[in-house]
């Protein structure tokens, strides 16, 4: 029996971990969904793959560059990036690549093959079955809600502001819109008819405790709503728009509170619809409002996203990062809307993505700039974005006087700053000359002036991935750990490559010929299981869920045995060679330990045959061999 819990999944990331529930699956279940779950299918359906030979190719979504390292190994069912060393089977990437905990991922395959998982109970069955209520909460809002604007009397206020901003009703139904009624009990009222828990309720949001009471009131009321879902669609919270006069003075927009679905700096609203089509483009379009993104979607821009509320977070941008390289900003034509795009700078250097702007005529956004001149215009638009740092040069320029000291100096010294974060040479030189030709100076001046900038730190927590790392379980032993030696990287490679060898190795391999903790632990546990009959692949990949061990056993795994001449006399060779350099530091230190003063005449003769004996152990053939 597998037994999934924080310390057996250490290879999540810290967030998730924090929130691993406690779950028992059965082996022959977990193996059922692995091989049910094509680890090429389920990853494209993330990153656009490249076949290259037996396996496919793709940029690392787990670290930048510029030329794939990320390799898919159908075949073995594993992926591994030779940049980053991540790698693992297809529970591990999407551990990876959607933040989520082990058991989540297996559920998620298990859903996707159309697999029934029945969970033995554990300490935390309950916790489970309260997380799985929280999301049927939100289901079951978004449906009643649903229903009331398409049917409610009341509901009419929100049809005709649809109407006015050109929601058609096909959109109305995409996005699941819907009316929360006024009435302060309606929210209770409808929990109570679904026999919901009213301590659930308050913890989804969606309801409100009155202070030192036990009963409450619905959070949304009066509202249009918008049901915000996760990357796999299913709905975490809403962000709900204030229709009534009386109700404005709460905001415009009121948003779901943090709850365990929902966390509003990671989320991006859309990104269920729109992954696809970000794939496929390449490129993603940011938008600033929910109308705006559904008004893109309607006009055929599908890979259309927005932030959920005015800041665009490093999380949010590296959630982007995965699909696609490259963001169109298309914010608002006005003040506001032109300074969110200057703030975006540092998210979207910090995730390695670059960004085009569009800009928008003055009091335009994407909603009303394609109701007004359609789609085609739009799209033009679109087409014709400007590079980022072409549009900050532009503002720098209408922010400041470039015909004074002053203003000259501060244009440079914001490009200078901004091109040091980027930190790409080409485009260093490319804006210096075309600051250079702004203010009618020498380029090489603008260069000289270029460096003289202090480079910015980015915010602390544009950090966040190295602040989780080092602040996990694991900090410490990640700090320790020590790549192991070459040779006995290769050890581990041809090893795993050369399972007909296992039987003379069973017998003669010993495990202090290997120093590496982690690679002698992998060989020993690997020979255990094939003495028992129960090794394979996969359970000798999920017998260590720490990351080093895993990172090693991908890295052994994802090497091309085709090419590699002679694996099993090498494996013989590198053995052999292993177990003389044991011998040698034993004699070493035996040697030392002949020149000690006062040994007596007993200690001196044990101390010479034990030399012996090792010496005749370094010259003998290997067992079976």
């Amino acid at each position: 029996m597998e037994e999934r819990d924080a310390g057996a999944v250490a290879a999540a990331p810290a967030r998730s971990r924090k929130r691993l529930e406690k779950v028992y699956i059965p082996d022959h279940l977990v193996e059922q969904i692995r091989n049910a779950s094509d680890i090429v299918e389920v990853i494209s359906g993330y990153l656009p793959l490249k076949r290259r030979g037996r396996e496919f190719i793709a940029l690392c979504p787990f670290h930048s560059e510029k030329t794939p390292s990320f390799n898919v190994i159908p075949h073995k069912q594993i992926f591994y990036c030779f940049g980053c060393q991540k790698g693992g089977d297809v529970f591990k990437f999407l551990c990876e690549y959607e933040s989520i905990s082990y058991p989540e991922a297996i559920q998620r395959m298990a859903e996707r093959a159309g697999i029934e998982i029945e969970y033995e109970q554990g300490s935390d069955s309950q916790e489970r079955a309260r997380r799985e209520t929280l999301y049927r909460i939100q289901e079951e809002f978004t449906l009643y809600w649903h229903e009331q604007l398409l049917q409610g009397t009341e509901a009419q206020i929100a049809r005709d502001y649809l109407s006015r901003r050109g929601v058609s009703e096909q959109s109305i139904l995409d996005f699941r819109l819907g009316y929360s009624p006024l009435a302060w009990e309606d929210t209770i009222r409808k929990a109570e008819e679904l026999k919901l828990d009213f301590e659930l309720l308050v913890e989804s949001g969606l309801a409100i405790q009155k202070e030192g009471r036990g009963d409450g009131y619905g959070r949304f009321r009066g509202r249009l709503m918008f049901p915000i879902a996760d990357n796999q669609g299913r709905v975490i919270g809403f962000s709900a728009r204030a229709l009534h006069p009386e109700d404005s003075k709460m905001g415009k927009y009121v948003n779901s509170p943090e709850s365990p679905l929902f966390h509003k700096s990671s989320v991006v609203f859309g990104l269920d619809r729109a992954k696809r089509e970000i794939i496929e483009k390449r490129c993603a379009i940011i938008c600033e409002g929910q109308l705006d993104l559904i008004a893109c979607h309607a006009a055929g821009f599908k890979n259309t996203v927005a932030p959920q509320g005015t800041a665009f977070t490093l999380e949010q941008a590296r959630s982007l990062k995965r699909l696609a390289p490259e963001l169109i900003l298309c914010f608002d034509g006005d003040e506001a809307g032109q300074n969110a795009a200057v703030k975006a700078l540092d998210t979207f250097l910090a995730a390695d993505l670059t960004a085009r702007v569009v800009f928008l005529p003055a009091g335009s956004d994407p909603d009303s700039y394609i109701q007004t001149h359609g789609a085609e215009a739009f799209g033009e638009l679109i087409s014709r974005a400007r590079e980022f740092f072409d549009f900050y040069l532009t503002r720098l320029a209408q922010q400041n006087n470039k015909d004074s000291d002053r203003g000259r100096r501060q244009i440079v010294q914001a490009m200078g700053e901004a091109l040091l974060k980027a930190n790409q040479p080409l485009l260093t030189d490319t804006y210096a000359q075309k600051t250079a030709q702004l203010l009618g100076v020498n380029p090489q001046t603008i260069l000289e002036e270029f460096a003289l900038c202090k480079k910015p730190q980015f915010p602390t927590t544009y950090r966040f991935e190295t602040q989780e790392q080092t602040a996990g379980p694991d900090a410490a032993e990640e700090k320790a750990f020590a790549p192991p030696s070459l040779r006995e990287q290769w050890l581990l490679v041809l090893f795993l490559m050369n399972e007909a060898e296992w039987d003379w190795l069973a017998q003669g391999f010993q495990p202090e010929w290997v120093q590496h903790r982690h690679i002698r632990e992998i060989i020993v546990t690997a020979l255990d299981q094939y003495s028992a009959g129960e090794y394979s692949p996969h359970q000798l990949l999920h017998s260590f869920p720490d990351p080093f061990s895993q990172r090693l056993l991908c890295a052994a795994m994802a090497e091309d045995p085709q090419k590699i001449p002679e694996p099993a006399l090498q494996l013989q060779k590198l053995v052999l060679a292993l177990r003389s350099q044991h011998c040698e530091q034993l004699l070493h230190s035996l040697n030392q330990s002949l020149t000690a003063p006062g040994l007596s005449i007993d200690e001196q003769t044990e101390l010479l045959q034990q030399k012996e004996r090792i010496r005749q152990i370094r010259n003998s053939p290997l067992f079976g061999v």
